[in-house]
């Protein structure tokens, strides 16, 4: 039984490199302190996932990542105690339908 479940579950890592704008409005507490309000910064991305394959069509999944930004200004403020830069930690749900291209078995590659 556990067996044919596990056989329908894909764990997986995942890591990259991306941008983010960013444009804060500070309150007014933060307004004092604040550094640079607007921007955009390199972020990269680390995380894990799994994926449950209901059928050959519909699958659900769930991902935890961290996203370390290359800025210390993202949440606009920064101090001379800020020993690294801005991160974020993301957990996001998601269901997929996979669209059908008309290929069966995808598609069929051949080198020559």
């Amino acid at each position: 039984f556990f067996e044919s479940i596990l056989s329908l579950i894909d764990c997986y890592a995942f890591t990259g490199v991306g941008g983010l704008s960013y444009h804060v409005n500070p309150n007014n507490q933060l307004e004092s302190y604040a550094t640079k309000l607007s921007g955009f910064t390199a972020v990269i991305p680390l995380g894990v996932g799994v994926k449950y394959i209901y059928n050959t069509n519909f699958s659900f999944g769930i991902e935890w990542g961290t996203r370390f930004a290359l800025s210390d200004n993202v949440d606009g403020y920064t101090s001379r105690y800020s020993k690294s830069n801005d991160v974020y930690h993301f957990l996001t749900a998601n269901v997929t339908y996979r669209l059908s291209t008309g290929l069966k078995g995808g598609p069929k590659f051949r080198f020559r």
